[in-house]
């Protein structure tokens, strides 16, 4: 018997909600969280490398695409019985328009009129405007301990970026497009959660077709702008296209969509404060480039205070018997 796509009770149709009970569900969706928010950095990363050869829009539309034929993949492969109404399939396709189309063309367009201490910070705040947006529009708990422990990591991001020289100036423009990539990415995480919980679609199923609004967004713009497509230049950069359609889309955007149906938007956000620290090392390695004592303090520093909050739920634990994530 096929279950009616548009039943909410059908468990392929409903992720599981958060509680505040000690949940396996829960935990799973830390370290999945974890995982896409050191892979994603990353890629940033070697997007970097990649810029200064391809268009950004190019770079974006290869990754996108790569990615969502590999999540079309899985969802088939694991999940072929889910059914999905039509009207859910293009909530998911407007949210990928939303991040990662918009938030990366415009990122990408504000970070050349930005100096690279500020665009770290500007996206740096994305924690603080998901806590509370979480807040003000799904109605969920922030906890006073979430608010300490963005505090501490934003410490820390200040700390990290200190000894580093501004590359770069920064322009009114700049600090708009900014702003605006700083409030695309925040609207995808509330509305990505919205989108869980509400059954509307499920996390396995809200991946790929978040990808697939991407890449349309992103060939859109190669387009527009004429970008040119040589194949033989992309292959000969295969390895990092390759971490970029497997690694920070395919995977990446698989275990954050399975975050987001596990996890309030305030903890993600908060987990999503450790990408700066993240992203520094891999610079470093990359590029080979030497990471000072205070730039090493600040990680850690960052990284304590995305522990901040899974510390104060074991402490609650052993209080009270129940963990809240």
């Amino acid at each position: 018997m096929t279950a009616d796509p548009a039943d909410p009770a059908d468990p392929a149709n409903s992720p599981t909600p958060v509680s505040a009970a000690p949940s396996p569900g829960a935990a799973f969706g830390v370290m999945a969280a974890l995982f896409a928010f050191s892979l994603g950095p990353i890629g940033v990363v070697v997007q970097k490398w990649l810029v200064a050869s391809f268009s950004p829009f190019l770079i974006v539309a290869i990754q996108a695409t790569g990615g969502g034929v590999v999540l079309w993949f899985v969802r088939w492969l694991v999940f072929p019985k889910a059914a999905v109404p039509r009207r859910s399939i293009l909530k998911g396709l407007a949210l990928g328009a939303l991040h990662p189309g918009a938030f990366m063309v415009v990122y990408t367009a504000a970070s050349g009129r930005l100096d690279s201490v500020t665009a770290v910070l500007l996206l740096a705040l994305g924690p603080a405007f998901v806590a509370i947006g979480g807040r003000l529009i799904l109605k969920e708990a922030l906890r006073p301990i979430v608010l300490v422990g963005i505090a501490v990591s934003m410490a820390g991001l200040v700390l990290l970026v200190s000894e580093r020289e501004a590359t770069g100036a920064n322009t009114v423009a700049g600090f708009a497009l900014g702003g605006v990539g700083l409030i695309l990415t925040s609207a995808a995480m509330i509305t990505g959660r919205a989108f869980n919980t509400g059954a509307v679609l499920p996390w396995f199923v809200l991946a790929p077709l978040q990808v697939t609004g991407g890449a349309a967004v992103a060939w859109a713009g190669v387009v527009v702008t004429g970008a040119e497509v040589d194949p033989g230049a992309v292959a000969s950069e295969a390895p990092a296209f390759l971490y970029l359609i497997l690694g920070m889309t395919a995977a990446s955007y698989l275990a954050y969509n399975f975050a987001l149906s596990r996890l309030t938007t305030p903890t993600l956000g908060l987990l999503a404060a450790g990408a700066p620290g993240v992203g520094a090392l891999a610079a470093s390695i990359i590029f080979d480039t030497p990471i000072g004592s205070m730039a090493a303090i600040g990680i850690a520093v960052i990284l304590l205070g995305a522990a901040l909050p899974p510390l104060w739920g074991i402490r609650g634990r052993w209080r009270r018997g129940g963990v809240r994530v």
